[in-house]
């Protein structure tokens, strides 16, 4: 029980954080079988397997919790004017923010949906406890979108389902293209 309540806290205040609070600025609204609803579009993720639990949170965004180790993935997507011309890295840098003893791993590109996407790995602290988190952040239509997948450093059996959810990305419609 303690796991799952540090991995909550943690993504609670890490996303509250990062742009002024989704409450107020996430455009994310709703989710329904492999749909992420927005404010003014959608966009499609990977299927899940079925331990992965959406769980309600008090912000815009979606969590994801696994019933066999209590690891979460969360969903943003950010519109209009949400990040201006900040880098890839440092929106990544933004979703780290509060983690200490941070030791990040390799970063590197891809291109879902032909756009450029920063994967950062890496471990780190909070409240003490060690933690594991990898982030998939890219721009796309005037929007950022974060994909964040965290555990402890020793359970990292179920980070290939995130990478698929990731995979799985397809923009369905939202602002024009940019």
């Amino acid at each position: 029980m303690y796991k799952k309540i540090l991995i909550i806290i943690f993504l609670s205040i890490t996303i509250t954080s990062c742009f002024g609070g989704i409450e107020k600025q996430g455009s994310v609204l709703g989710y329904s079988r492999g749909v992420v609803k927005t404010e003014g579009g959608s966009f499609r993720i990977g299927n899940l397997p079925s331990y992965w639990k959406k769980k309600g949170i008090d912000y815009r965004a979606i969590l994801f919790v696994n019933q066999k180790d209590q690891s979460t993935i969360t969903v943003d997507s950010w519109c209009k004017r949400a990040a201006g011309d900040a880098s890839l890295k440092t929106l990544t840098d933004d979703l780290l923010r509060g983690i200490t003893d941070l030791e990040t791993g390799d970063s590197y590109e891809f291109s879902p949906s032909n756009r450029a996407a920063l994967l950062t790995e890496g471990t780190g602290k909070v409240d003490g406890r060690d933690i594991y988190i990898s982030t998939y952040v890219f721009k796309m239509n005037a929007c950022v979108f974060d994909f964040v997948y965290v555990t402890f450093p020793d359970e990292l059996e179920y980070l290939p389902d995130f990478k698929k959810m990731i995979e799985g990305f397809e923009f369905i419609k939202g602002p024009k293209l940019l």
